[in-house]
């Protein structure tokens, strides 16, 4: 975990490992390194045997760059691609929160022929799937119910529960914070949230 594919003892450490035939390694990123360190890393990691990279991710496009700072959605469909063509197994690991909610059916959509895994985020609790307005929550319910059972489920059961005014306050700070150190909009998120949260006027 981390940022393991910035390590520069990874390759070395991987190398060094005495595992059972049947075992196998997962290595969760990003992908927050530059193009060329992750064409680099991954003509060695390709040589890995039972080797699983775990790809956190839950959006696209604009969702992605907020929700992963730091991260560019072009770089990161490059990437993407240089897997593919280096026939290296990955999957998706997403893990949804009240923020990277928004967006995620288009995430769905995008890689559905892709292995993708869902986890909820609940700490911290202002995180929490729940911690939304009760129109945002329909509108998820709605963009959602195409999607596979398995995945739509989960997801409304997440978010059934009531946010407390702490919770709904701690997010509110953190939305404030979060773009003001980064220069970030929050026009990604619906008016009906912003508005919840009182922040309507930074749009």
């Amino acid at each position: 975990g981390g940022e393991p594919l910035l390590d520069n003892q990874l390759l070395s450490i991987l190398e060094t490992l005495k595992l059972k035939t049947d075992a196998k390694i997962e290595l969760y990123t990003g992908l927050g390194m530059s193009e060329l360190r992750f064409k680099n890393m991954i003509s060695k990691l390709k040589n890995v045997k039972n080797l699983l990279i775990k790809v956190s991710a839950e959006n696209i496009q604009s969702h992605l760059e907020f929700n992963r700072y730091g991260i560019v959605w072009a770089d990161f469909k490059k990437k993407i691609e240089l897997m593919k063509e280096s026939n290296i197994p990955f999957q998706f690991h997403c893990t949804l929160s009240n923020l990277s909610l928004f967006g995620f059916k288009e995430f769905y959509n995008y890689y559905k022929n892709e292995k993708i895994d869902v986890t909820f985020a609940y700490q911290p609790r202002m995180m929490a799937p729940y911690v939304l307005d009760d129109i945002s929550k329909t509108t998820i319910k709605d963009a959602i119910e195409l999607l596979p059972k398995e995945v739509k489920d989960p997801i409304i059961k997440s978010i059934k529960n009531t946010p407390t005014e702490l919770e709904k306050l701690n997010i509110k700070e953190l939305l404030l914070e979060f773009t003001k150190r980064r220069q970030l909009t929050l026009e990604i998120f619906p008016k009906s949230f912003l508005e919840w949260l009182q922040l309507e006027k930074m749009l």
